[in-house]
């Protein structure tokens, strides 16, 4: 399983000492992408966002047939991808990966009955 572990902090709590610091960094936005750049096979990370983690916390894994809630992501693992503090959808802004190139793409989120969260 991997999670992103999605924590980002004001700048207040991370400009000073790194002793006092707050723990923690935006990474919803570089999980995918981040990953496929390090060599993850998408078919692995696939299974570890998916089946693996609804497996550990005793989650029914969604199923895609007529009538059933959407719960799919649309994405591109050879896409190039960049992400930018001007691109940069969270209230934080604390990312090693700004201006980094990565590879893989995520274009948008279906969750639900036709709604798109992300794109």
């Amino acid at each position: 399983c991997m999670a992103s572990h999605h924590q980002p902090e004001h700048s207040d709590a991370k400009d000073c000492e790194f002793e006092y610091a707050a723990s923690g960094m935006i990474g919803l936005q570089t999980t995918f992408a981040t990953a496929i750049t390090a060599g993850i096979p998408v078919e692995n990370f696939v299974a570890m966002q998916t089946i693996a983690a609804r497996t550990i916390f005793n989650l029914p894994v969604p199923e895609l047939k007529e009538g059933a809630a959407a719960c799919i992501t649309i994405f591109n693992p050879e896409a190039a991808s960049s992400f930018s503090k001007e691109s940069n959808q969270s209230l934080s802004a604390n990312s090693p990966f700004f201006n980094q190139p990565l590879k893989g793409r995520v274009y948008g989120i279906v969750n639900g009955r036709n709604e798109i969260i992300y794109a």
